[in-house]
């Protein structure tokens, strides 16, 4: 009986993102995935420049969260271990 709610579950799920991702390629939005190539090295360029994640994360096209996650390995403070953080 659990097993059969579960794959209810699975299909409601499914049925809520779908849609939500139509809606984002309609609207032009991409994912890390598809910026990654050129990412890692315009994120390291702009940084060097002193541009916040912010912004990096706006001209980019993700989220923040997405850009601490792929390029610190979702550490802020190695970026202060490591001195290269803006004031330091």
């Amino acid at each position: 009986m659990s097993g059969a709610h579960g794959m209810l579950e699975r299909d409601l799920i499914v049925e809520r993102v779908k849609p939500g991702l139509w809606n984002a390629r309609a609207n032009g939005q991409t994912s890390w995935a598809a910026a990654q190539d050129s990412g890692h090295e315009k994120v390291a360029a702009r940084r060097a420049q002193g541009v916040g994640w912010k912004r990096i994360a706006t001209e980019i096209g993700v989220g923040v969260g997405t850009i601490y996650r792929v390029t610190l390995d979702g550490s802020k403070t190695r970026e202060k271990d490591s001195g290269t953080a803006a004031g330091l």
